[in-house]
């Protein structure tokens, strides 16, 4: 219950979200058309971005490019950036497409189209973004960052804190060596792969210096590099960790509790290093996230990155958990105190990913609305759900362990001995009538590998929804380039003609159409009578005063008895817009109406 008011709580309560990095206002704006050729365009962005030198591409109405030279951000602004335009610009309607690499690491893009002197056909524009071979091997890198990352710290924990003996299990220790390695090859591809992802250029671009050189000065590069620093040191741990706990106390050595409280001190001394590492780590991936930016920025890397940790010493501590169960000849295998210690870690980081999931959730939706509504919520949903599925084997597996615990004890009045190894030698015998406990330790292996399955599906949602800008920016970006649906006004009108249709009303309604920034414009006219009325022409503009906006005047076409209609209408700021009807009776009668609508 407890847990339920404080997810309501957290989805309800009230802030100032932050912009992130959605395209906040443009000039020329969205939808405008201007009476003189612009030299410029310029973007305003919610944060600080980075350019590339094809990041804006201006096509005119011909199709062909009329910005000139590489957009730069304005100098103190790195949160707008400005293209030139070529001095010879004809009058038409042009489109502006745009990509930039946000400073939580994320690639934004998107189009609008303004006007020089009258509207035309617009040319089309094909999307800025990188190569699929390019997006599919970063996305692969990253991925592995973080299966590289669990086997790790998690390889790590299991052995420190469960089972100290598995650090001279030769399965064990190829494991964390191959977390390690997976990890330093995942962070030194997507720090060569950064550059030409970001700036959607070719993959020969992995090699360019100076483009590995300006990555480097990116939150993203920076912490890249920063994170293969740390590798170092977590290379030279794994080694001491391996050698130093891996090493079999001497059978003859005499002095066996001396031998034993060093062992301890070790393994404590290592273990403090360990949680160094690991959190160090696990900050430097959350600097480089979404939680570096938004709101509560102190408080959401702290989040991130006991999420992070929880991760993988769940997970982590279930894949070499899984290989330590493997029969090998000659191997010694973990004791059920071992599994009971795991058990315990497995429920303490289960509980942190449920408070900092819950937080984190959030903070990267706003919304209850954002969950299903956006990318970013959907993925938290397929997430929360391979969760729920792995909690849900880690019971069954545990319900494996106890069961299998009571079978050996009651076979045997000698204190309690390995209950995997006892089942491995009764599997040696290939006789399956010997009872059950070959059967159970067949299942909670199975079951185990089950929930290693499914913690790979979560690792690799994780990836995705690190790439994905949070609900709250996406929720920015409609807000600052969309207009609500259904905006309704209406506004009298008298031309001063003779004819029935010369007075009467028209009432606008907008459509807002979210997903392309644009809204449908329909004008419904009735006579005084109230019965559709038939004029020769509706002229609609839009200023925003507050702004020093327009007028943004739409064209209408007839769409039968009464109604008239325009497709794509742009309104690209809130607030109080102020609305012009004019109505046209005849060739010389005509009458302008006006009232305001509210936007946002």
């Amino acid at each position: 219950m407890l847990l339920a008011a404080a997810v309501c709580w957290l989805f309800t309560a009230s802030g100032t979200a932050a912009a992130h990095a959605a395209l906040l206002t443009s000039d020329p704006a969205s939808g405008s058309v201007v009476k003189s050729a612009p030299r410029q365009v310029t973007l305003v962005f919610g944060e600080s971005v980075r350019l590339f030198d094809d990041s804006i591409r201006v096509i005119g109405p011909d199709g062909g490019r009329v910005d000139a030279g590489a957009p730069q951000n304005l100098v103190g602004e790195q949160n707008a950036g400005r293209v030139a335009l070529r001095k010879d610009l004809r009058p038409g309607s042009y489109t502006v497409a745009w990509r930039a690499v946000s400073a939580d690491s994320h690639i934004i893009s998107g189009a609008f189209v303004f006007a020089f002197g009258h509207t035309s056909a617009t040319a089309p524009v094909p999307a800025i973004r990188a190569a699929p071979a390019i997006s599919a091997l970063y996305g692969t890198a990253r991925a592995a960052g973080y299966v590289g990352y669990a086997l790790t710290v998690g390889g790590a924990g299991f052995v420190l804190v469960c089972w100290p003996a598995g650090a001279s299990h030769r399965s064990i220790r190829r494991l964390l060596q191959a977390g390690w390695t997976t990890l330093l090859a995942a962070t030194a591809s997507a720090l060569a792969l950064s550059g030409p992802y970001q700036s959607a250029g070719p993959l020969s671009q992995m090699f360019d210096t100076s483009l590995l050189i300006g990555t480097l000065h990116t939150p993203i590069g920076s912490a890249l590099a920063q994170r293969m620093i740390l590798l170092v040191a977590v290379g030279f741990f794994v080694w001491l960790l391996c050698g130093q706990l891996g090493r079999m106390p001497d059978p003859q050595q005499q002095r066996r509790e001396e031998a034993a409280s060093k062992q301890r001190d070790i393994r404590r001394g290592l273990a403090a290093v360990g949680l160094v590492l690991s959190g160090a780590l696990a900050v430097n991936w959350a600097s480089a996230g979404h939680a570096a930016e938004g709101i509560q920025v102190p408080l959401a890397l702290l989040s991130d990155s006991l999420h992070l940790l929880a991760m993988a010493l769940w997970i982590g501590g279930l894949a070499t958990l899984l290989v330590a169960l493997k029969p090998i000849a000659r191997q010694q295998l973990p004791t059920p105190t071992s599994a009971d210690r795991f058990s315990v870690l497995a429920e303490s980081c289960v509980a942190a990913l449920v408070v900092t999931g819950t937080y984190q959730s959030w903070r990267g939706l706003g919304s209850w609305e954002a969950l299903t509504g956006s990318g970013y919520g959907r993925l938290l949903l397929l997430k929360a759900t391979a969760v729920v599925a792995l909690v849900t084997l880690g019971s069954l597996s545990r319900r494996h362990l106890v069961r299998q615990r009571n079978i050996e004890a009651q076979r045997s009045s000698a204190p309690l001995r390995p209950v995997v190894a006892r089942t491995v030698r009764v599997l040696e015998r290939a006789d399956p009538a010997t009872g059950a406990v070959g059967d159970d330790t067949r299942r909670l292996r199975r079951s185990v590998m089950a929930e290693v399955a499914v913690a790979g599906v979560v690792l690799a949602v994780t990836a995705l929804l690190t790439n994905t800008a949070p609900g709250r920016a996406q929720a920015v970006a409609t807000t600052a380039n969309t207009q609500p649906a259904d905006l309704r006004a209406t506004v009298p009108y008298d031309t001063g003609g003779t004819g029935p249709d010369a007075s009467g009303h028209v009432l606008v309604s907008l459509h807002s159409t979210p997903t392309t920034g644009t809204s449908q414009l329909k004008a419904e006219v009735t006579n005084a009578e109230g019965r559709p009325a038939r004029v020769a022409e509706i002229r609609v503009a839009f200023t925003l005063p507050s702004n020093d906006i327009g007028p943004l005047r739409v064209s209408l076409r007839p769409a039968g008895a009464g109604r008239w209609t325009a497709p794509a209408v742009q309104l690209p700021f809130p607030g109080e817009w102020q609305l012009a009807v004019t109505v046209r009776s005849s060739e010389i009668d005509e009458a302008t109406g006006t009232t305001t609508l509210r936007i946002g």
